[in-house]
């Protein structure tokens, strides 16, 4: 959760201008200090949620312990992509909609009319236990794509993808509003691509709905102030029609 937090703000701070302008070489080894604090923060992390568990059985020291941790948690990933492409079928749209199965309530409702459509969108435990570490179930973006629109479409998936990261990282260096709100957290979702499908998970849903808001909220601004702003210059052009009758 730190790291959510953590990297929008790191990437806010080191595309102002003045910095850039300033410090070139400090925004240029920035990715390189941000992969140390994420490195840390995951260290301090693991040493009050895992360690306690596995200090008895680990024979090591703790920052070897947290440095396998670290780095298990992506290479696993990428066999766990391999286990869903061989062992398990397709299901279309069923990763990138994550947010909405997992939704209080309403995801039950749609687990169950998927199920009934696609059958059991769920990753069978034995195969994580026969083929990968069922403590480490985490599976790649790409690997999800493959799962859900085949070998053939998960490129063209990824593109779009692609395309829209890079429009939303232009327009957030133009000083856009959808770009200023948006691509700080989506970065943190081109960081996970190794790791997990972030922006369909329930984590960025909240992301979305603030954003839903703010843009909500931006709208009903503009529209009172061209309102305002409408009436005066009708106020204004009427009194000078007056003053011109009148001459």
């Amino acid at each position: 959760a730190l790291v959510e937090i953590v990297v929008p703000v790191m990437v806010v701070f080191v595309t102002t201008s003045q910095l850039s302008a300033r410090h070139k070489n400090l925004v240029q080894v920035t990715p390189i200090f941000l992969g140390l604090v994420v490195c840390v923060l995951f260290t301090l992390g693991e040493y009050f949620r895992s360690w306690s568990f596995y200090r008895p059985l680990y024979h090591g020291p703790y920052l070897q312990f947290a440095a396998e941790r670290f780095m298990g948690y992506y290479t696993t990933a990428v066999n766990n992509a391999a286990v869903v492409y061989h062992y398990e079928p397709l299901h279309p749209l069923r990763h990138t909609f994550t947010a909405l199965f997992e939704f209080p309530i309403l995801g039950s409702f749609v687990s169950a009319g998927y199920a009934g459509v696609f059958g059991d969108s769920y990753l069978d435990p034995f195969l994580l236990e026969k083929y990968a570490n069922p403590e480490f179930n985490n599976i790649p973006m790409t690997g999800l794509l493959v799962n859900e629109y085949s070998v053939f479409l998960a490129p063209a998936a990824a593109f779009m993808l692609g395309v829209l990261s890079v429009s939303l990282y232009r327009s957030f260096l133009r000083g856009r509003l959808i770009g200023v709100l948006v691509y700080p957290g989506w970065y943190v979702g081109i960081l996970e691509i190794p790791r997990i499908y972030y922006w369909s998970g329930v984590r960025y849903f909240p992301t979305l709905a603030l954003l839903a808001v703010t843009l909500f909220a931006f709208a009903l601004a503009r529209k009172s102030v061209l309102t305002s702003s409408g009436g005066r210059m009708y106020t204004d052009s009427f009194r000078t029609s007056q003053v011109e009758v009148l001459r």
